[in-house]
């Protein structure tokens, strides 16, 4: 194949939404020691894991505003629901040299009661950092602008681990779109 059919190929790619994930390659994580066949990941910043497709978004949001955006370009805002799933995301997250991003966990019902993936009941896994979720602002340093959304960490020393935040200071998230049906893991 020319080159100038390949760079049509690869722009076409771009804008015809069925050829978008065709470009990519495989990839192994490791995290804690561990190693997990991960995913493939394409040209445009996608990675593929069990059914799904993650990308971090570009423009950092505050929490709400991320997640409506998420479902207009027909994903999600994205939260972990195993430690395979979260080293996924992590991996991606190191990919674009990102220090944190926001995932669909919140308090807002009830701040003693955490909420991800809109689900009516409590998770059945988390991340939480140590110490975390806190509810504490340290910013203004109250707990009446509490910490109500999630993010996950490449800083302070912590790989993966979850911190709440007030949702209304901004970062990228993770948004997650299903396309082959679902992980029996």
């Amino acid at each position: 194949m020319e080159n100038a059919q390949v760079r049509l190929i690869i722009l076409s790619a771009r804008y015809i939404p069925q050829l978008y994930f065709l470009i990519y390659s495989c990839s192994i994580l490791r995290l804690r020691g561990e190693a997990y066949k991960v995913t493939s990941s394409n040209a445009f910043g996608w990675q593929h894991w069990c059914g799904a497709w993650y990308r971090l978004t570009t423009v950092p949001k505050d929490w709400p505003n991320a997640k409506k955006s998420r479902r207009r370009v027909g994903g999600v805002l994205a939260a972990p629901r195993s430690h395979e799933e979260n080293a996924v995301m992590f991996d991606l997250m190191l990919r674009v040299g990102r220090k944190s991003f926001c995932i669909n966990c919140n308090n807002f019902e009830n701040v003693a009661s955490w909420r991800c993936n809109d689900e009516l009941v409590s998770p059945n896994y988390t991340n939480w950092a140590p110490d975390e979720p806190s509810s504490f602002n340290h910013h203004t340093g109250d707990r009446i602008d509490a910490e109500n959304c999630a993010e996950m960490l490449n800083k302070y020393g912590f790989t993966g681990e979850w911190n709440d935040f007030p949702c209304r200071m901004t970062r990228v998230a993770v948004c997650k779109m299903s396309i082959e049906g679902v992980c029996q893991a």
